[in-house]
């Protein structure tokens, strides 16, 4: 009896060992690697976000999403412990829209699909999309948390430390129109302007910004995202205008400071003219402008007193293109 009886203790033990192999306790699932995080941006779509909610059927799913200062998004979305990996999607740096069609699709590991929608400014419920076998998509809310607030990204330009002769307008004003030109270097050098107004039909008060000689850094063509653009510069020219009642203008131009560049959109350029997907965030650090009359041009007249312009916006009009020499 005692030999029986050792050999069913044996023989349950094996079994019990071939139940767990063959799949009867489920392993852990290893721990995720974090991901890497945009640094603190101008832009107000540039950030990570992360949050949890429920799919329609019932299961719990985690979002993780990066939106990165290229223009484009990555992240994962977890359910069940298996995360199914995004990325190179591409967004607009204005209005955190998809650039190529209204949705995308990531694929889960059990053939049903979450569709993303867009990219979040802030931290809230965003609702996205889940479906199953090619079936109707059935809309879900995901509560995403932002990594850090944005640094600006407001569009509003105003004047501190002004000079108590100066002639500029002291108040601050929304420039709610900002159109920018990209030239990007392949074959010559390329060349980046900027038009600020305080809208599309009206700029009594407006600023220019104009950068030349450009070299391609990368194949992505992303010369600007971490550098800024010092003043004075023999190759760029960042000037602030103000229209008198009697024809005039007032001009002053940067003297010190820089025009950092935030955000660029890395999607392709086109060899056959302007595409209206180059949108570029960037932002004024310790500009001081001072008066550039001109004694050439009677027009430009009056300015007096120097001041430090701050900016901080996103193209709302937005040109790119291969550079043509």
């Amino acid at each position: 009896m005692p030999r029986l009886s050792s050999a069913l203790v044996a023989l349950s033990t094996l079994l019990t060992a071939c139940v767990g192999a063959m799949g009867g306790e489920s392993p852990e699932p290893e721990p995720l690697v974090p991901l890497e995080r945009p640094a603190p941006n101008h832009n107000r779509f540039v950030g990570y976000f992360s949050g949890s909610g429920t799919l329609p059927d019932g299961r719990e799913v985690q979002v993780e999403l990066v939106a990165e200062p290229n223009a484009y998004a990555s992240g994962r979305v977890v359910v069940g412990g298996v995360p199914s990996v995004f990325g190179n999607i591409p967004y607009d740096l204005g209005q955190g829209t998809l650039q190529l069609g209204n949705a995308v699709a990531i694929p889960l590991a059990d053939g049903s699909t979450v569709e993303l929608y867009g990219v979040p400014s802030r931290s809230g419920f965003t609702q996205l999309g889940h479906r199953k076998n090619g079936g109707t998509t059935q809309r879900f809310d995901v509560n995403l948390q932002r990594g850090a607030a944005p640094l600006g990204d407001t569009s509003v330009l105003s004047l501190r430390d002004v000079e108590a002769d100066c002639t500029a307008t002291p108040s601050s004003a929304a420039f709610t129109y900002l159109e920018t030109r990209y030239n990007v270097a392949e074959a010559y050098v390329g060349s980046f302007a900027a038009e600020g107004a305080l809208s599309p039909t009206s700029d009594p008060r407006r600023f220019s910004f104009v950068m030349r000689d450009i070299e391609r850094h990368a194949v992505d063509h992303q010369v600007f995202i971490g550098g800024g653009i010092s003043f004075p510069n023999e190759d760029a020219q960042l000037s602030y205008y103000e229209d008198g009642p009697d024809g005039t203008i007032r001009q002053w131009s940067a003297v010190s400071g820089r025009l950092v560049f935030d955000a660029v959109d890395g999607t392709l350029a086109s060899h056959e003219g302007y595409k209206t997907n180059g949108k570029v965030t960037f932002h004024f650090e310790n500009v001081r402008m001072a008066p550039s009359n001109s004694s050439s041009d009677p027009r430009f007249t009056g300015a007096q007193g120097s001041f430090t312009l701050d900016f901080s916006g996103t193209s709302t009009m937005g040109l790119k293109r291969y550079s043509q020499g």
